[in-house]
């Protein structure tokens, strides 16, 4: 990437994946000579790159709990890409066609000998699956439907949900969904993300409660939030009192544990009351 780019490592890690999607987006170009470039030359790579943010997120939602990233069939992938073409777009050749550019000239996905496909590391897998949530979040396939008069899923409420039923499954998407916010101008999204991570009451929190408690404190702490609004201190102080109540809660292990106590420093030595 260095290379690449003739430049230093992102400091964002939502701007180092970013970066890295690029790059492996344009990993083994074909020479002038091949067919394949003139092939290409049609193909819309940016909705190829949602197609595949839509693929991420479904086997992100699909994969075992004891894998390190899911696969997906030929066959199956193949059903996918036409789904999501459906839902972003014609992708400017036939998706017999991507799924050879995808096998050959990309770098995101690879297959083995016996055609399963999978993204070439689980964190990329949750990079852009967070992308899908954040981007498209009217075509992402929710596991079940919102709240009565709550309206179709959007974010960050989706991944709100998501990580309150299956923390575990959506642990690292949630943190690259604050990572990917970190990269936009202005903390408005981010500070509206804490709040939604945040149950409104904090009496003897649930299972699902803690760990959301404790992700917004980490995207928090990840971005360096400055409360520059009152709306902004007023979810500081609710950040505050949240993660005094899973302070040492049993079910985060030690390092968490550790890093609940580290937030709850920074939170009260770095941040002042927001003029009013």
């Amino acid at each position: 990437l260095i290379h690449e780019a003739n430049r230093q490592m992102p400091r964002n890690r939502g701007e180092l994946y970013e970066e890295t999607v690029r790059l492996l987006n344009k990993w083994n170009p074909p020479s002038e000579d091949d067919p394949l470039a003139q092939k290409l030359s049609k193909l819309d790579y940016n909705r190829v790159r949602m197609a595949l943010q839509l693929i991420a997120f479904n086997l992100q939602r699909q994969q075992r709990k004891d894998s390190e990233g899911g696969y997906v069939k030929q066959a199956e992938l193949l059903v996918q890409l036409h789904d999501a073409q459906r839902r972003v777009g014609k992708l400017g050749i036939p998706i017999e066609e991507v799924l050879e550019y995808l096998a050959t000239r990309n770098g995101i996905l690879v297959s083995d000998p016996a055609d399963h496909y999978r993204f070439i590391h689980l964190h990329i897998q949750e990079y852009l699956a967070a992308c899908a949530l954040i981007e498209q979040y009217n075509d992402v396939a929710m596991p079940r439907p919102s709240r009565p008069g709550m309206g179709n899923w959007s974010f960050p409420d989706n991944i709100s949900a998501l990580l309150n039923e299956d923390h575990e499954r959506w642990r690292e998407v949630a943190l690259f969904c604050g990572a990917i916010l970190g990269t936009e101008h202005g903390q408005d999204r981010l500070w509206a993300y804490v709040e939604t991570l945040l149950p409104t009451l904090l009496i003897d929190p649930k299972d699902g409660d803690v760990y959301r408690i404790f992700i917004a404190g980490v995207v928090w702490s990840s971005n360096e939030l400055e409360a520059r609004l009152p709306s902004h201190e007023t979810v500081r102080k609710h950040l505050i009192e949240a993660l005094k109540r899973i302070d040492d809660h049993h079910i985060l292990d030690v390092p968490e544990c550790k890093q609940v106590k580290e937030i709850l420093k920074k939170l009260g030595a770095r941040q002042k009351p927001a003029a009013i």
